[in-house]
């Protein structure tokens, strides 16, 4: 029984024990396998979703970041456009860095002026918008204010949908691609076309892509690889078909001033540069025109040093960065014709205003391209001149960018000035090459003027003709003012000098500066520290000009196209264009004389003796038309009220009847231009002398209608009237056939003229459908125009060579009252005078004159010389 109860006992002992072990084991396996479990859930976590953000600008190949991140992911480029910066004025620009083909632009240009732009948004859209802002009212006019801005919300240029937002949504990437590899004409590469040619242009996206990109704390710029083919024809010819044109053009997005600068208010009788802007305002019952000055916005860093009258450094000092392209002599020539201009900062209180820096080589910030940096660049392109354009901030006129384009023959324009110009009076230009200090002094004042443009001063062509013509030959005189009183004129340099005159002390170059070009800066960039608005500060402007209102040497003569005041011409000297281009022509004939003896030996395929030939013909012409500009001529002149220069006086009779009577002369004495000596070995041509004769005469005759304005409005008792010019006119043509005398060729040349103009003049000539006139336009007794008569207009502003294709004229401003004379005459209600019958009599008057002379000559060239003038009128009349 015990062993029974004993052995069910150590059964129950051992079942139980086996329980509480299995049982265990069972929580140990359990705990395990949780354990495990929770091992297995930290080496291999759930991935969390990626963000839009996240997965658009995963692996970019490139970034950058600033005032707009940048990303490059798979060929697209993403913006990150904060949302603070909605709303907030930017310049967007387009610089050339690279090309394939400098014929159809260059290197550091600006093809287009850059566009003022902001970001908005609306929904998940961001618009990039074009802004004009040239309606403008008083901040207190707070309902016109805001009508203003219901009407100028900005066009739309591109509108991007919002691919993601950053991760605490203060911001949005859009997809740009398309934008920065698109052909847009406001940011196109090309510059200009020949005169008389179309270009047509093909973009050609699949050869074109996104280079670098950078962004910074105010501006970011982009690179765009454009490829483009292009045509170029006129009329059914083509001379270009489908050239490859490849460019990489940085775009750059400058933000500019969150406070614009204040503006200051132009004034018309100062040479400045401006914007337009409307004025409208409650106190008005209409809507006033206002010009905002274009300028650097210089503030002095101390204040009260400067009211002292100390000499102080601005804040931000005018920044010139110098292409470190340049060939190496040219470089301390352009540094110093950008720090020359600091001493007329000096008379207004500023030292070290402008600066000329290196480009830098350890800035990774600068870039000559992008918007933010001024700079004058070099062009390795065979144009004869150099340009200084700048661009502004359109709230209120602040220079943002101002850039001068060197390009590679400025020196040759140089050479040809100092030559034609000088080499008389100064026996160091008798040469092919320019000796090396005459180069630097050349150069310099070429870049120095457009440095001026750049700081937003125009041309001032009334300069010189304050001068009196004899004081030009005044050793005392020219030491101290040179030959213009403004290096903003197109002076050039003394070609009133002589022979000796340079040996008693005659100085033959422009001033470093003249006496209105510190007047420029003074009213340009004074600084009225407690002035408080532009109202204020315009008053005090205008006391500055006022007070010159009656020193002729302080006025402005505007940059004109035809020529209605002959005293704002550009390339003339002096205040008498009579006597002055009787100097310069007495030295044109000097030159020819002595050219082969000159330069024979450096010339050998006579290249620079031809160049010289054509250019005394174009300077001959110059000086031409300097004294036909006095022929009906009106000086005019910007005044406001209580000055004492009248807006417009008539040209005195004298002085027209002086000038006609030596432009009739100069007629008889051409032969000069063709000696056998010089162009016996240069290539063939025709006679410049006959084409030259020719013009002038047709210049003469019509000069009729201008002479009559100048009647209408002069205060003189016996004016110069239309018949006395036509009378004058016709007795030179025409005298020696009414006396029955001998005539020459000049002669015959010059009644050919005569007659096709008078026909033409009175209208009365007929001519049948498909039927050819009498006289063909198109060429002048089968000489074709030669290039430098083409190219007249154009060569009086220095271009040749390429220029007629980019013809960059440096303009900057549209034709305002500060601006100019325009392209024309600017006359209101212009009433012309009936002068068909002037122009119908003198074709009477030349029949019998013709009739006349049959009868009594002997010579049969001249017998049929009149018969053959006699049947054309005798065509025409009947």
């Amino acid at each position: 029984m015990k062993k029974v109860i004993l052995f069910l006992t150590v059964l129950v002992f051992i079942v139980s024990h086996s329980d509480f072990s299995y049982g265990q084991s069972k929580v140990r396996w359990f705990n395990r396998k949780k354990a495990k479990a929770k091992t297995e859930e930290v080496k291999a976590p759930e991935k969390p979703k990626e963000t839009p953000y996240q997965k658009l600008l995963k692996n970019p190949k490139k970034e950058s970041k600033g005032l707009i991140n940048m990303y490059f992911v798979k060929d697209k480029l993403y913006f990150e456009v904060p949302f603070d910066l909605m709303g907030k004025g930017m310049l967007l620009g387009s610089t050339i860095s690279q090309l394939s083909d400098n014929n159809s632009s260059y290197v550091g240009v600006k093809p287009t002026s850059p566009i003022f732009v902001e970001f908005t948004r609306v929904d998940s859209t961001l618009q990039l918008r074009r802004i004009v802002k040239n309606n403008i009212a008083s901040e207190t006019d707070a309902n016109i204010v805001n009508a203003l801005d219901k009407n100028s919300i900005g066009a739309i240029m591109e509108l991007f949908k919002v691919k993601a937002y950053n991760p605490d949504t203060t911001a949005a990437v859009i997809d740009v691609t398309n934008f920065f590899l698109k052909d847009i004409k406001e940011m196109s590469p090309f510059m200009g076309t020949p005169a008389g040619y179309t270009r047509s242009e093909s973009f050609k996206k699949d050869r074109s892509f996104i280079g670098e990109i950078k962004s910074f704390d105010d501006n970011l710029t982009v690179k765009s690889h454009m490829t483009y083919e292009y045509s170029l024809t006129k009329g059914s010819t083509t001379a270009i078909k489908n050239k490859a044109f490849s460019t990489v053009m940085t775009r750059t997005l400058l933000l500019l001033p969150e406070e614009p600068a204040r503006p200051r208010i132009a004034d018309p009788r100062v040479g400045i540069f401006v914007s337009k802007k409307l004025r409208f305002s409650n106190e008005k019952n209409r809507t006033e025109e206002e010009y905002y000055a274009h300028r650097f916005n210089l503030v002095p860093s101390d204040t009260a040093a400067f009211k002292r009258g100390e000499l102080v450094e601005p804040v931000k000092p005018i920044e010139f960065y110098i292409d470190s392209d340049f060939p190496a002599s040219w470089r301390e020539s352009v540094k110093h014709a950008v720090t020359d201009w600091n001493v007329t900062f000096e008379k207004i209180g500023f030292k070290n205003a402008v600066k000329a820096l290196d480009f830098p080589e350890d800035d990774p910030e600068f870039d000559p391209d992008n918007l933010k940096y001024n700079c004058i660049r070099y062009s390795p392109t065979p144009i004869a001149n150099a340009m200084g354009p700048s661009w502004v901030d359109p709230r209120s006129g602040e220079i943002i960018n101002a850039s001068v384009y060197v390009f590679h023959d400025v020196l040759k324009l140089v050479n040809r000035w100092m030559f034609i110009q000088l080499s008389p009076s100064d026996k160091n230009l008798r040469n092919v090459e320019l000796p090396e200090s005459y180069k630097e002094a050349g150069l310099r004042y070429v870049i120095r003027h457009e440095v001026g443009h750049c700081l937003g001063f125009m041309h001032n062509m009334g300069s010189s003709a304050a001068i009196p013509v004899d004081s030009l030959r005044s050793p005392s005189f020219t030491e101290k003012y040179g030959t213009t009183y403004s290096i903003m004129d197109y002076a050039r340099f003394n070609y009133v000098a002589q022979p000796g005159d340079k040996e008693r002390g005659v100085k033959l170059f422009p001033p470093t500066f003249g006496i209105y070009d510190y007047y420029l800066v003074k009213w340009n960039y004074s600084i009225f520290p407690d002035v408080a608005s532009k109202e204020e500060e315009s008053k005090k402007l205008e006391a500055i000009v006022s007070a010159k209102a009656d020193d002729i040497r302080f006025r402005y003569g505007k940059q004109q196209g035809a020529t209605m005041d002959p005293s704002s011409q550009a390339e003339d000297l002096g205040d008498d264009a009579v006597k002055a281009s009787t100097y310069g022509i007495k030295n044109l004939k000097y030159i020819m004389a002595h050219l082969n003896e000159w330069v024979r030996e450096e010339d050998k395929d006579y290249a620079f003796r031809e160049s010289i030939w054509t250019n005394i013909i174009s300077q001959y012409v110059r000086y031409v038309n300097h004294i036909y500009g006095n022929i009906g001529g009106i000086y005019l002149n910007e005044k406001y009220e209580g000055d004492p220069r009248p807006f417009f006086e008539s040209v005195p009779r004298e002085r027209q009847e002086q000038a006609l009577n030596f432009l009739l002369d100069e007629l008889n004495d051409l032969d000069w231009l063709e000696d056998k000596e010089v162009i016996e070995n240069m290539s063939l041509t025709g006679t410049p002398a006959q084409l030259i004769r020719s013009q002038v005469i047709e210049a003469l005759l019509n000069s009729v209608i201008k002479v009559n304005m100048a009647a209408e409005k002069s205060k003189e008792e016996n004016p110069l009237t239309p018949k006395e010019c036509m009378d004058e006119i016709y007795d030179a043509v025409w005298n020696k056939t009414e006396k029955g005398l001998a005539i020459n060729a000049v002669d015959k040349e010059l009644q050919k003229g005569f007659v096709k103009f008078v026909v033409e003049g009175s209208k009365i000539e007929q001519t049948k459908p498909g039927e050819a006139k009498a006289f063909n336009a198109n060429t002048r007794y089968g000489i074709d125009l030669p290039d430098f008569v083409k190219r007249q207009n154009i060569a009086d502003f220095g271009y040749e060579g390429f220029n007629e294709y980019f013809n960059p004229l440096h303009i900057h401003a549209d034709n305002t009252p500060v601006f100019g004379f325009g392209l024309g005459i600017t006359v209101n209600f212009v009433s012309a005078v009936s002068v068909e019958s002037l122009f119908y009599k003198a074709i009477l008057d030349s029949q019998t004159a013709l009739k006349k002379g049959l009868r009594t000559v002997r010579d049969k060239d001249t017998k049929l010389h009149y018969q053959l003038l006699l049947h054309q009128i005798n065509k025409v009349l009947n």
